[in-house]
Order: C-alpha cells, then sequence, then structure tokens
C-alpha cells in the first residue's frame, strides 16, 4: 500500500488537496481516507475503486494515470492546477513497520472504545466478509482516522487494563479447570436458587399465618370449619 498527500505520506504531491488516498497494488485499488476533494476514476466519481492500467484518477486540481507495468502514479499537469500549497507540520501518525502487532491491538481498541469512524469501520466488516481482510492496512486507516484516540486516555488505560486482565484468566476457562469451574458454577447457581425459593415459600406461610392469628384475635375469626369442610370432603 502507498500513501498519497501532503507531507508525512508515502508519496507527497504538491498542490495535492486536503486529505490523503491509499493506492493498493494487490489487488489494484485506490481509497480515499480522508479529505472533502473529490475523488473520480474515469471520470467518475467514488471513495473506492479498482483501478486497471490506464485508468486516470483526478483528486481535487491534480490528476493521475495509474500504470500496471510500472508501479508509478505520474502527475498529468494542468493549466488551471492549483499554485502548491505551503508545507505544513504534518499531524498525520508516524507507523513504523516494525511494531505491526502494536499497531493492530491499538486500532481493536479505537474500534472498541467508538473512536475510529463509523463509516471505514463498516467497510472493513464488509471487507472481512469478503475474505479480503488486511490486518495492516485496517490498522493503519482505523488509526488515522481516529484522531481522538490517544495512549494517555484514560478510557484507553481503563479498557486496556480490562483486556489484560481477560487474556490473564482466558486460560482458565479452557481445558479440565474451565469445565470444573463452569459445573461448581452452575452447582452454586442451582443451590442459591432452590434457597431462594424455599425462603420465599417460608416467607409466605409466615405472612399467612400472622394474617390467620391477628383474625383469630380480633374479629373472633375460627378457620375449624374450613378444615373440617376440607378433611370431610378429602373423606368422602
Amino acid at each position: 500500500m502507498t500513501r498519497l498527500g501532503g507531507p508525512g505520506c508515502d508519496v507527497v504531491i504538491p498542490g495535492a488537496p486536503e486529505g490523503e488516498l491509499h493506492v493498493w497494488s494487490d489487488p489494484p485499488k485506490v481509497i480515499q481516507i480522508s479529505g472533502r476533494a473529490a475523488l473520480e476514476v474515469q471520470g467518475k466519481a467514488a471513495e473506492e475503486s479498482l483501478l486497471a492500467s490506464g485508468q486516470i484518477i483526478r483528486w481535487g486540481a491534480v490528476s493521475m494515470v495509474y500504470k500496471r507495468a510500472q508501479p508509478v502514479l505520474e502527475e498529468i499537469a494542468l493549466v488551471d492546477e492549483s499554485p502548491p500549497v505551503a508545507d505544513l507540520p504534518s499531524k498525520k501518525r508516524v507507523f513504523d513497520p516494525r511494531e505491526k502487532s502494536w499497531l493492530r491491538v491499538q486500532a481493536g481498541l479505537a474500534i472498541d472504545l467508538d473512536l475510529a469512524d463509523r463509516k471505514l469501520v463498516k467497510r472493513w466488516q464488509e471487507i472481512v466478509l469478503q475474505q479480503e481482510f488486511d490486518a495492516d492496512a485496517c490498522a493503519r486507516e482505523v488509526l488515522s482516522s481516529a484522531e481522538k484516540f490517544t495512549l494517555d486516555d484514560p478510557r484507553v488505560i481503563e479498557r486496556s487494563g480490562r483486556l489484560l486482565r481477560d487474556f490473564l484468566m482466558f486460560s482458565l476457562q479452557r481445558g479440565v479447570k474451565g469445565t470444573s469451574r463452569k459445573i461448581r458454577s452452575q452447582a452454586m447457581s442451582g443451590s442459591a436458587y432452590l434457597m431462594a425459593n424455599a425462603i420465599g415459600i417460608l416467607v409466605y406461610t409466615g405472612i399467612v399465618l400472622v394474617v390467620m392469628l391477628l383474625a383469630r384475635f380480633k374479629w373472633g375469626a375460627s378457620f375449624d370449619d374450613m378444615f373440617d369442610q376440607v378433611l370431610g370432603s378429602s373423606e368422602k
């Protein structure tokens, strides 16, 4: 993958609009990662498009031609080309290719905390369903879109701590230990359920007895006839 755009990208294009393009070599395609300038491939507007040799890519005031035989992008000079934009300090993230695993973890945290671009996340979900997932490209694009993601963010620190705890406890959930732990947990849950029901029945019975005693002493109500009728009907 090659990043095209302003300072900080793999290929810096003079006069390029604000934003960034990603060009993949396999399969050959171009993706607009950020920026409001319109992207067109062979005259058709698209945020993402497959490429073929000889196709013209227009991005704002910049035009390029994709050549499959020679993996380069040549800029076509235009008469009304906008003047080069003055070099500004780049705000783009600098990715170290030696930290692939760490970048993937950061991207996962950004997605989990809803700090990444939702449209980008949805597009990568579709890519996964199409079985064309590229973990490194996904991590770079997600982190590029997650402008609010910082490692000192309290949310990131708290979520990473819970993730570490999950890693620590995961081995205890597998194998014989995990099975026995689940059985004990289910047994305890069953015992607790029975105990709760028994307590409920005792409380309900006590309330009924208290009501019967109050009715007996306050209104002189007698329940003997009721019991005799029940016993007599049962004998019959």
